[in-house]
């Protein structure tokens, strides 16, 4: 392994930019119309791509699909580069609690996690992107047949510029990913983002309630996602 970095999170919270879904109510706050995202006046250079996930601007050169699962306890919080995802879908786990499934393509932040196990419901949700590389920590060995079954290619952690332990945490909770070396451990024959139903712009929707923020409440917590 590359010598451990020390991992600095910041201190403050990140808000979730991206298109969030929270499996457990099937509910997903975003700008989705009927057309692309109007062009921005007054820019030079050539026109923009946007992100057919998230509608967002893309940033990153490289769109193939990373999915990270990504810890959602105290423990962890403050979580890193969970702003930067596509899309974070929400799932209900053990106790009651959430953990997040974070969908990277249009950009790439240079740390992610704390990255944490599989579960059942993750290769059903990421199935709608084809073939990404899912990155995870672990998982029950009733989960092995399952992944090994879906459609993605499994990355773990490995002696490599993908992954690094933080100093500043005690395990499990300080294990984190660093998206280029991910993609670098996955491989080849990973999906690039490409249309899956979705529509953005900027405007709202014909018919649509204008909302700034949505609540949903877990057995063991409840979550309040914000428009930023």
């Amino acid at each position: 392994m590359t010598s451990p970095r020390t991992l600095l999170p910041s201190t403050r919270p990140r808000s979730l930019s991206a298109l969030v879904c929270l499996t457990a109510v099937a509910l997903t706050l975003a700008a989705c119309g009927g057309g692309s995202p109007s062009t921005k006046h007054g820019r030079t250079g050539p026109p923009p791509v946007y992100s057919a996930i998230s509608g967002r601007e893309v940033t990153s050169p490289d769109q193939r699909i990373l999915v990270i699962k990504v810890e959602n306890t105290a423990a962890a919080r403050p979580q890193v580069g969970l702003s930067a995802a596509d899309m974070v879908f929400v799932e209900e786990v053990e106790g009651g609690i959430t953990r997040f499934a974070a969908v990277f393509s249009s950009q790439r932040p240079t740390t992610v996690g704390p990255v944490r196990s599989a579960r059942i419901t993750d290769p059903q949700l990421v199935a709608q992107f084809g073939r990404v590389a899912f990155v995870y920590s672990g998982a029950q060995a009733r989960m092995a047949p399952v992944l090994a079954s879906a459609n993605l290619k499994q990355v773990r952690e490995q002696r490599n510029d993908g992954w690094t332990r933080s100093t500043l945490r005690g395990a499990p909770h300080n294990l984190y990913g660093h998206p280029q070396g991910l993609l670098e451990q996955a491989g080849d024959g990973i999906a690039s983002a490409a249309d899956t139903g979705r529509s953005f712009e900027d405007s709202a929707a014909t018919g649509g309630v204008p909302i700034l923020s949505v609540k949903a409440a877990y057995p063991a917590e409840s979550m309040t996602i914000d428009w930023d």
